[in-house]
């Protein structure tokens, strides 16, 4: 079985996305447009260069990314390989099995014991890895629906850390759940989260398999250009964002 035979894997959900409606917006900058067929590639692009470094099934990827589209391709593409997926953090570890961190040219190199670290560069993506019609047929995808997948990290506020451990069903199914949210092609959205954080990717997954639009930005004359029509962030983050953004008094 392939990873597009597995209905609940996140990265046969951007393949679905992409073949149900290729040229919707799929992640959209104030400079960049991708579609979902554009995304695609790129998330098959990570992934081939994941298999050509040993990553699949039994490897945890930890990430180290403050770009945006190389955050949610790669979280796509650990979905695609059967790999492991962790955000790369003071708490991250020990990971069971070997531990590979994946970081983006916008970040200094992590230095991390006993982990091969490797950079997402330039060659990575579909201009210089060759995606074809077949490419995602080899792709092995997750052990099984309740393979673990996604390990989040928490503060450890009762004194030490904690993790909890979701398979990829488990994230799929969530994202099913709030389909009402994201609405397809109409809901454009936008987080106040940074992409390098839980709450970030929780939603991204939940847009992608609905078929929303993701939206790079934060200035709100920007957004509203985009035509950003659903925002998520907590209180406090939200109350920040709008105090950056007011129109100041002249």
């Amino acid at each position: 079985m392939s990873a597009l035979d597995q209905p609940w894997n996140i990265g046969a959900a951007l393949a679905r996305g992409a073949a149900a409606h290729p040229d919707r917006d799929a992640i959209v900058a104030a400079d960049i447009q991708l579609s979902y067929a554009k995304l695609w590639q790129i998330a098959q692009a990570f992934a081939l260069n994941m298999q050509a470094n040993g990553i699949g099934q039994g490897v945890t990827v930890a990430l180290e990314s403050r770009d945006l589209i190389a955050s949610v391709a790669a979280m796509a593409a650990t979905a695609l390989v059967g790999a492991r997926f962790v955000l790369q953090n003071p708490m991250t570890g020990p990971e069971p099995g070997p531990l590979v961190v994946l970081y983006s040219p916008d970040r200094p190199e992590p230095k991390v014991p006993d982990a091969r670290v490797i950079q997402m560069t330039a060659a990575w993506s579909p201009m210089h890895t060759a995606v074809g019609p077949d490419t995602a047929a080899a792709f092995a995808g997750a052990s099984d629906a309740e393979a673990p997948w996604w390990t989040i990290h928490t503060s450890g506020t009762a004194g030490f850390p904690k993790a909890l451990i979701l398979s990829q069903r488990i994230a799929y199914d969530r994202s099913v759940a709030v389909a009402e949210d994201f609405r397809g092609a109409e809901t454009r959205f936008c987080s106040i989260f940074p992409c390098y954080t839980r709450p970030f990717f929780v939603r991204a997954m939940a847009a992608l398999v609905n078929g929303s639009t993701i939206l790079d930005a934060v200035n709100p004359t920007v957004l509203a250009g985009l035509g950003a029509n659903l925002f998520s962030g907590s209180p406090r983050l939200i109350q920040d964002w709008l105090t950056r953004w007011q129109p100041k008094e002249k």
